[in-house]
């Protein structure tokens, strides 16, 4: 019988080159670190992209590379599917009918789509089943026949003609023997298929081993993963049998009839392909009704930038991150997944789901918790933003006490147990479903493979499956004891984790019992952490830390602990009240809302001060009662202001409303601001009661007041109380009179209005706290110590199944290698090799973020600490290096008592002998300081094991560094141990030859370096020297409009972010206007710009000769006073003028006086003035007052005056004083500022900056020009022309539609040549191109 899997396989490589892209290789499993698998091929249109899996044990193999579709022997309908191969066979030794997969076949047809790490996500088998019976009658019957339905050439059928078996007559066999048939379906639907059967030849026979082909139905079942994908359809049969007439051609449609299986395993693959992926022709695709545009990308290794997306229906799919790992390798996918594909039914959005293993290590005698998967689900578009990776979890940390993972999972070493055997399909039911009918006990001499699944855990349907595996062999290893668990966390009930599936690998006696799920449930610990920034992705505004503490008594407050809260609605505040006879203090937050006066900027000082009557002395007092410090930045409440100098402080309504009456006791009067800035007052005035705890202050008046860092030295009031026995002494008046006669003493408030420094000189401040298994490790405890002694650190340190999270200082000599600059990062990583599996596995054991700033180690950044560096070693070097052959005895050097020191070749022989060592032989080798190359290499034999101690037999640990704030920062070795069984490993030359074969993935450390890069063709010199961080770029539209209400724009240029900022700026000319958008300097404008965004007026009050009067016009003297000082503006504060730096003079045209505000903020102005000169004192101008403000976005109902300009004929009109009155007269009105203000921070749909010039002829093409288009619709173009001797380059957008050809990824590069004929050449042909695209 032909061998229709080889004529596949062959049909792999015959492909001619054109179109689709797909990688190509072939490999081993038992070295696939050998092969290149990142080789590309072109393959024709009409083929398509395959991944072959084959398991066969003599030569099993993985291949990539790519297959013709509508071949001469069988026809795929979709060429996105995957066909399993999967025998069931009878097993003579144990007379029970078994199954085997024999190949895998992934094939897709999108560029790239046939990538290596897909090989993981291919299913492993469908779960095929024949009733045993059946087959026992039909396919094993007496184990030998002697006649066969004889066509050994293949006869088809179509649609109009079926196949004539009178063609395939019974024959007698040579021998005894089994028949072989087998039956391909063109289409299983129209019954178009092809049949040939026969004898089974001798060399056939003697090619059979274990028996699992001698009696087999061997089933092709293919699935098309963009149709229905819960389904299979056959593609082949293949049947050796010895029944009587088993060759009969309706076994065919019986074997389909009884035929079973189930579908699963292929979740990775996405049910739609990528948006850039052309459908196959026999399909036709509509626009989804309910999009949903997810991103689609796939990556190796821990980072993975994302820019492409695809369009889907938001009706059957959702988008999702998926990371697996898998050995030393972590794959990254962003994409979508169908609804129904999953085995659990997904209730809500969003989701996380993680997927983890508890293994024994045979070497250790721990169990270690392995990551295996992690799912992040959302139905929003663009929800699964690459953004959010660097927060998908490390880890649930599910846990298992070890004690029951001992007795329950491990056993005690016999050699048999009980084990539930139902491996046909899994029993499904309530919790108690279980029948021992269906699932009956027998004995086991493997391991016992036993799951649990959750068909929905909302109405608790429970599926269970139990077998005995079958024996390793050269190619399978199953684990002999190990748990994986498969649970999911939903955004509403964040804390609370439901388990989807468990699978149980053990060897303990009656692990099969169904309870043991029960149990597991029980003792399962798990830590999901902080899932925020997933679940709340478009929220989680700003917080704002501040001290948190209670004290009484004086200055000497302790406070270490910080709490967090929103920065929008709350601000720290520092806060000391005096009852009279003790002192308390308060370190807190304080709502915005709860203040009763409008508080209009922060920081600020608040003061409520009492000044009483002493009735044994006669005098007057006051005494402070309470102050507050208000600010609004991290840790700005710090304890040490405590000790800042804050001495003390300084209302009217209509009477008619609180009528007079007689009062016996004491007045008491009131008057609060509820807005100081519009003198708005509220007053309130009583007969205080003899009951009242206030009576025993017959003669009081308490003042609260407030100073703002904008005018320090002026104190506004808010509130002042006054208890008082004097006739009419509660009239509305007496509170203008307190103020006028209220004298002031302040202190120095710069300590607290020039509150820039976080800590305190000579202390670091540092969080102190540490956490068991919590990966967000909320803290709020911190600790000063002296600043030259310590620095900060963030230690995640991985013991087991268990995490530690420790923040706290460090002895900046506690360190066995020295650190030479902050901040830093150092990983420890472990390659582990799994005798089970025979794969090289990377565990993180150690990470440590350092830093020497106060609150640097901050707990916020604890989320984002990578949870490894991934480093790597190719499995061969490692197979050759580390392991070994697993010869007994190896050369190890001996210099167990200490370290020996120098340069790299500093080995002395004579220090470290070559001694033979019969157990594991302990290489370490250390970097003192990398900067000079020293290294400390010790070795020697490790002593034999013991019970109490075990050593790993073949493992590398590395230890290396990252120095954040370098140029092109990359890991440097610190230290390497070696443990390992091969001959010579003990070499020192086998540390540079790892450092050359380490890989290392440097993920995101953006939250913690500004790693800064620059291209370099030679080996950067090492330097020390921290790097300032590059200057950001800002990218502002650029253009200008002439009486154009709209100003379309869609020109870009960009300048850095630190010297220019973005603008629009409209002036009007009489009945003309422009507008231009641009960038401005900085420095540009003569006052400075606080904050953004702001909009600045500039607008002039011009007298009408026909309308009316005011105050600045002239009487028409043909003379007046002018101060005269034209060459520069005099600054000073307000009272600055000195009459001989400005003298008057007189004046016979229009004197021109100006004030400008150089910093609002220190009320600091500049004043000029001058007699404008006859030849530009235009007539337009002599009356005239010109003035532009600001206003802030933050403070939208302030208008702060920059500059006045006065043109005037007034006599005396340039006086200073002038100004004042000015701004005392004026009055302002805006409109639609909010929208303004907020239409500036919305965001827009995403936008692409590309250059846009052209240059025709030019050998050189400087282009600082730019233009922004959607990015949807447009991409960035090259584009070079040749037009004989000349060429035109042109830079610009280009309309994703506009090409005659589909662009499917980006970036290209597109040519197009001409081969023409020359008659006036000795050569036939030459070659032109005419365009280069890119």
């Amino acid at each position: 019988m032909k061998n229709h899997w080889i004529l596949f396989i062959l049909l792999l490589s015959i492909a001619p080159s054109t179109g689709l892209v797909c990688y190509k290789c072939y490999c081993q499993p038992a070295n696939t670190t050998a092969c290149d698998c990142g080789t590309i091929i072109d393959v024709e249109d009409g083929s398509h992209c395959t991944i072959v899996e084959d398991l066969h044990t003599s030569n099993p193999y993985i291949e990539l590379s790519s297959a013709a579709l509508n071949t001469s022997y069988v026809r795929i309908k979709d060429p996105y599917y995957i066909i399993v191969d999967e025998a069931i066979y009878y097993n003579e030794t144990t007379t029970t009918w078994d199954k085997q997969t024999k190949h895998v076949v992934h094939g897709c047809d999108w560029d790239f789509c046939n990538k290596y790490e897909m090989i993981a996500s291919l299913p492993q088998s469908f779960q095929l089943t024949i009733d045993a019976s059946w087959l026992t009658d039909n396919i094993y019957g007496t184990g030998s026949t002697t006649s066969c339905n004889d066509c050994s050439t293949a006869i088809c059928s179509n649609a109009t003609h079926s196949i004539d078996y009178d063609q395939c007559p019974f024959k007698s066999c040579d021998n005894a023997t089994t028949c072989s048939l087998y039956d391909l379906w063109h289409d299983v639907d129209t019954n178009e298929l092809c049949y040939q059967s026969q004898c089974t030849p001798s060399e056939m026979v003697d090619e059979f081993n274990d028996a699992n082909e001698k009696y087999k139905v061997q089933v092709e079942a293919i699935v098309y993963l963009a149709q229905n994908r819960s389904n299979f359809e056959i593609w082949e049969l293949n049947i050796n049998c010895a029944a009587e007439n088993c060759t009969r051609p309706s076994i065919f449609q019986e074997v389909n009839e009884l035929l079973s299986g189930v579908v699963s395993g292929i979740i990775d693959f996405p049910v739609t392909r990528p948006s850039t992926t052309p459908s196959p022709p026999s399909t036709t695709s509509t626009a989804p009704t309910n999009p949903l545009t997810c991103y689609n990308c796939s990556c190796i290794g821990t980072v993975c930038p994302c820019t492409t997306y695809e369009v889907i229906s938001a009706d059957d799919s959702y988008c999702s991150i998926i990371r697996q790992n898998y050995g030393q390798f972590t794959s990254i996918d962003f994409g979508h997944v169908v609804e129904n594909s999953t085995h659990v039914y997904i209730s809500e959005y969003p989701f996380v789901l993680a997927e983890e293993s508890i293994i024994y290590d045979e070497n250790t005698g721990r169990w270690d918790t392995q990551n295996d998967r992690v799912v992040f689900g959302c139905n929003t578009s663009l929800c699964n933003s690459p953004d959010l990776l660097y927060y998908l979890p490390n880890s649930f940390q599910m846990r298992l006490p070890e004690a029951w993972l001992n007795s329950s999972i491990l056993g005690t070493g016999q050699s048999v147990r009980d084990c539930h055997e139902c491996p046909d399909a899994p029993q499904c039911g309530t919790t108690d479903f279980l029948d021992p009918g269906r699932c009956p006990i027998k004995s086991c001499n493997t391991t016992c493979l036993v799951s649990d699944s959750f068909n929905d855990p909302a109405n608790g349907l429970l599926c269970y499956q139990s077998f005995c595996a079958p024996e390793d062999s050269e190619i399978v290893h199953i684990d002999t004891h190990r748990v994986e668990i498969e649970g999911i966390v939903y955004a509403n009930r964040a804390s609370d984790l439901e388990i989807w599936e468990i699978d149980v690998y053990c060897r303990a006696d009656d692990c099969s019992r169904p309870e043991i799920f029960t149990e597991l449930r029980e003792n399962l610990l798990y830590q999901p952490g902080d899932l925020t920034y997933l679940f709340n992705q478009s929220s989680g505004g700003k917080k704002l830390r501040c001290f948190d503490c209670y004290c009484e008594g004086g200055v000497d407050c302790v406070c270490e602990t910080i709490s967090i809260e929103d920065a929008g609605t709350t601000y720290c505040t520092l806060t000391r009240t005096y009852d009279g006879s003790n002192v308390y203090v308060y370190f807190q937050h304080a709502d915005i809302t709860d203040s009763y006066s409008n508080v209009r900027e922060l920081p600020y000082v608040l003061v409520e001060e009492a000044i009483l009557f002493d009735n044994q002395t006669g005098k007057w007092f006051t005494r402070t009662n309470e102050i507050i410090y208000a600010c609004n930045v991290d840790y700005c409440n710090k304890p040490s202001l405590l000790t800042g100098a804050i001495c003390t402080e300084q209302g009217i309504t209509n009477g008619s409303t609180c009528p007079i009456q007689t009062c016996n006791t004491t007045c008491f009067a009131s008057n609060i601001y509820s807005d100081p800035e519009n003198n708005e007052q509220c007053y309130v005035s009583y007969c205080v009661p003899d009951s009242s705890e206030f009576s025993v202050d017959y003669y009081r008046v308490e003042v609260i007041g407030i100073v703002y860092p904008s005018h320090p030295d002026k104190v506004e009031l808010w509130e002042t109380y006054v208890y008082c026995q004097v006739e009419n002494c509660t009239r509305p008046e007496i509170f203008k009179e307190i103020e006028n006669q209220l004298t002031v003493k302040q202190g120095n408030l710069s300590v607290f209005f020039n509150n820039t420094v976080v800590g305190n000189p000579g202390q670091l401040h540092c969080y102190d706290c540490y956490c068991v298994d919590d990966p967000v490790c909320a803290c709020n405890k911190t600790l000063a110590l002296p600043d030259n002694t310590t620095y900060c650190t963030i230690i995640r340190e991985y013991d087991g199944q268990d995490t530690w999270i420790i923040l706290e200082h460090i002895d900046q000599n506690s360190t066995r290698v020295y650190i030479r600059e902050f901040p830093y990062m150092i990983v420890e990583e472990s390659i582990l090799y799994n005798e089970g599996t025979s794969l090289w596995i990377t565990r993180p054991n150690l990470i440590i973020y350092g830093c020497n700033t106060d609150f640097c180690n901050d707990p916020r950044l604890v989320p984002s600490l990578p949870a490894n560096f991934r480093m790597r070693l190719p499995d061969e070097w490692l197979n050759n290096n580390i392991l070994g052959t697993g010869l007994p005895v190896r050369d190890c050097h001996e210099c167990p008592e200490a370290p020996q020191c120098g340069t790299t070749d500093f080995l002395d022989p004579g220090r470290c002998p070559i001694k033979s060592c019969n157990t594991t032989c302990l290489v370490f080798d250390t970097f003192n300081d990398p900067s000079v190359d020293e290294q400390c290499y010790q070795s020697f034999c490790a002593p034999p094991d013991t019970e109490d101690y075990q050593i790993d037999t073949h493992r590398v640990e590395i230890e290396g560094i990252i120095y954040g704030n370098r140029v092109n920062a990359q890991l440097e070795l610190w230290e390497v141990d070696l443990y390992c069984r091969a001959d010579d490993c003990s070499r020192p030359e086998i540390f540079k030859e790892l450092q050359a074969q380490l890989t290392v993935d440097q993920v995101d450390l953006s939250p913690f370096f500004n790693i800064t890069t620059t291209q370099t063709t030679t080996t950067p010199t090492v330097t020390t020297t921290p790097t300032p961080p590059a200057e950001p770029q800002l990218a502002c539209y650029e253009c200008a409009c002439y009486d154009n209400p709209n100003c379309t724009c869609d020109t870009v240029k960009v300048s850095g972010a630190y010297s220019s900022y973005c603008t629009i700026i409209r002036i009007n000319y009489e009945t003309h206007f422009t507008i231009d958008l641009e960038h401005i300097d900085r420095n540009s404008t003569r006052v400075y710009i606080r904050k953004f965004p702001f909009i600045l007026a500039e607008e002039s009050i011009l007298q009408n000769e026909t309308t009316g009067k005011w105050w600045i016009r002239s009487t028409g003297q043909p003379a007046r006073d002018c101060h005269e000082c034209p060459d520069a503006p005099q600054c000073g504060t307000e009272s600055f003028l000195d009459a001989s730096r400005c003298p008057i003079k007189s004046c016979n045209t229009t004197c021109v006086v100006s004030d400008t505000f150089n910093n609002p903020d220190d009320d600091l102005l500049c004043y000029q003035s001058y007699c404008n000169p006859p030849d530009v004192d235009f007539e337009e101008d002599r009356h005239r007052v010109e003035l532009e403000g600001i206003i802030y976005a933050d403070n939208q109902n302030v208008v702060e005056l920059w500059e006045i300009d006065v043109y005037c004929r007034a006599d005396d009109c340039s006086r200073p004083e002038i100004f004042d009155e000015l701004r005392g007269n004026l009055t302002t009105q805006t409109n639609n500022l909010p929208q303004i203000f907020n239409d500036s921070l919305v965001s827009i749909e995403p936008q692409r900056i590309c250059y846009d010039c052209y240059y025709y002829d030019e050998p050189n093409w400087p282009c600082d020009k730019f233009t922004v288009a959607d990015a949807k619709t447009t991409y960035c173009t090259i584009i070079r022309e040749n037009y004989g001797d000349a060429s035109a380059i042109t830079l610009e957008h280009i309309d994703r539609n506009s090409t005659r050809v589909y662009i499917r990824t980006f970036p290209y590069l597109l040519v197009e040549e001409s081969i023409i004929y020359s008659d006036t050449t000795t050569m036939e042909y030459k070659n032109e191109y005419g365009y280069l695209w890119m």
